[in-house]
């Protein structure tokens, strides 16, 4: 049996910036992930016949850019692999390897910093193209930790350059949050670098990409982003508390 062989995972893969790592599993097991974990005899039992011994992090290849390659799902992600690798990879839960997992695509910064982004539905927080883009959140792995810290100013360069496209994103939104396995416990198997803390990355972030709190929701706006020709939103994905700043910000300018 595959993990996941749901039928919106089949049709992810047709895309080269949604498709994610197949997770082989025990070929005897029938029951759904979640009826496993729901059952701690059963789960129990096969983590003790079946230990993990695999990675814990899934990895597809990297894409670096090629002008042939048109299989994009997200037209913006075309755009950004202009100028950045990425790969699409899937983070197992420490110790709940065999059921619990999340994908995630992650664009290559240099000094070995990565940055999951995608365009969201900040409702939701799902993927939807055109719509919002979303800066989840910047890491790199701990072997990195003596290059230097470099990963504002990329950041910087790459929603300037996001803004660039035709049809871009409206805006782009971020939630500071320190990085912890106690908060996403899938990002342990990443053994990500000791981060800032919230405050801090809020302080910076804030100045760093010209950040506005966004009344009535966790998010923030990065006001340095300024594309000049934005996409249009449908209006039923509209979210009305980022149209509202966006307005004032135009209004400023």
């Amino acid at each position: 049996m595959q993990y996941s062989d749901s039928p919106q995972f089949i049709e992810d893969s047709k895309y080269v910036d949604t498709a994610m790592p197949w997770m082989v599993v025990p070929s005897f097991l029938q029951w759904s992930p979640r009826a496993i974990e729901n059952s701690p005899v059963a789960y129990n039992m096969m983590v003790k016949s079946f230990p993990w011994n695999g990675p814990g992090v899934l990895k597809m290849p990297t894409i670096e850019y090629d002008p042939a390659r048109t299989n994009f799902k997200h037209k913006c992600n075309q755009w950004l692999n202009r100028r950045y690798n990425f790969n699409t990879q899937r983070c197992l839960y420490k110790n709940k390897e065999w059921i619990s997992s999340e994908t995630m695509l992650s664009w290559h910064f240099k000094n070995g910093y990565r940055l999951n982004g995608m365009p969201c539905d900040p409702a939701s927080e799902k993927e939807v193209s055109p719509g919002y883009y979303y800066l989840n959140m910047v890491y790199r792995n701990k072997s990195n930790a003596g290059k230097p810290r470099s990963a504002v100013r990329e950041l910087v360069e790459f929603i300037r350059y996001l803004a660039l496209m035709p049809g871009a994103p409206p805006a782009v939104f971020y939630h500071p949050q320190q990085i912890t396995d106690e908060g996403s416990p899938n990002l342990a198997h990443l053994e990500i670098e000791k981060s800032l803390n919230t405050e801090q990355l809020t302080k910076l972030w804030q100045r760093s990409l010209g950040g506005i709190k966004v009344p009535g929701s966790r998010y923030w706006l990065a006001s340095i982003y300024q594309p000049a020709n934005p996409a249009e939103i449908p209006a039923d994905q509209r979210y009305e508390k980022f149209e509202e700043v966006i307005a004032q910000m135009k209004a400023t300018q």
